[in-house]
């Protein structure tokens, strides 16, 4: 008898090891070359129909939200000022109104990106969504805060932080950076949030 109920207790604490594990800080998409972790303790994955078209997910308990979401790149597809206003276009146009409140072209863990902010008009709440083109996949990495604490960049930073490549990037030409060589046709903002 005592033996069963410590194979009973053994296979219990196991089968909770193992499901935190499944659940675990990090999930690694090793098709998409990319890995996130969870920014802290307080966040928790969401299931996949929470948030349509996302790849993965992750909230807290304070709303604060991660969402990556990727899709296959055409052959040759590459950022450029095109790609980008499509992409602000489309992230305007959505149910939730996003407001724009800027957008530049950055380096993002060694890959160009393009980063625009916006205010969700429903609540407030501020959205950094960067854009990049690599390992012949075009990602779409987004943070979202609730007003007031997301007006601090380093809120954002923290959660941008979270994204990871797995093994080196591998960056469609022509390259696309930040400065005076920024393509025409896209309005610049600055880095900061108002």
């Amino acid at each position: 008898m005592k033996f069963e109920i410590r194979f009973a207790l053994v296979f219990a604490v196991l089968s909770l090891a193992f499901a935190s594990h499944a659940q675990g800080t990090e999930r690694r998409l090793e098709p998409y070359r990319c890995a996130l972790r969870l920014p802290d303790a307080d966040f928790t994955w969401l299931a996949e129909d929470d948030v349509p078209g996302a790849t993965l997910a992750c909230r807290d308990s304070n709303d604060r939200f991660v969402i990556l979401k990727v899709w296959e790149a055409p052959p040759n597809y590459h950022l450029d000022a095109r790609q980008a206003a499509g992409f602000e276009q489309g992230m305007s146009n959505k149910s939730d109104g996003i407001e724009r409140l800027g957008g530049n072209f950055l380096e993002f863990l060694g890959v160009p990106c393009y980063e625009m902010r916006g205010r969700i008009k429903a609540n407030s709440s501020l959205v950094q969504s960067r854009m990049f083109v690599t390992n012949g996949f075009l990602y779409n990495f987004q943070a979202m805060i609730p007003a007031p604490t997301g007006t601090n960049v380093a809120n954002f930073d923290k959660l941008m932080a979270a994204f990871q490549f797995i093994g080196a990037p591998v960056v469609p030409q022509p390259l696309v950076t930040s400065g005076p060589t920024v393509p025409a046709g896209i309005p610049q903002g600055t880095n900061e949030f108002p």
